[in-house]
């Protein structure tokens, strides 16, 4: 999904793709945190920076795809 983005972004310039495709970055980063947390709470907490940074991104897309 990380390497989908780009393209999706820079090559076609779709943002609507790309929104969706931060989206569905966020779900399955959200999943990985729940998925993680119950293996090892130290994992779940070392994947918690990398939800916020795609929560942040999705959050800039969304702004992006608002004013275009």
């Amino acid at each position: 999904l990380n390497a989908l983005w780009m393209p999706l972004f820079s090559v076609l310039k779709s943002h609507s793709l790309s929104l969706i495709d931060d989206i569905v970055l966020v779900a399955t980063a959200v999943a990985m945190l729940l998925t993680y947390r119950k293996v090892s709470s130290a994992a779940g907490i070392l994947i918690v920076p990398y939800v916020l940074w795609t929560c942040f991104v999705t959050a800039v897309m969304t702004q992006i795809w608002l004013q275009n």
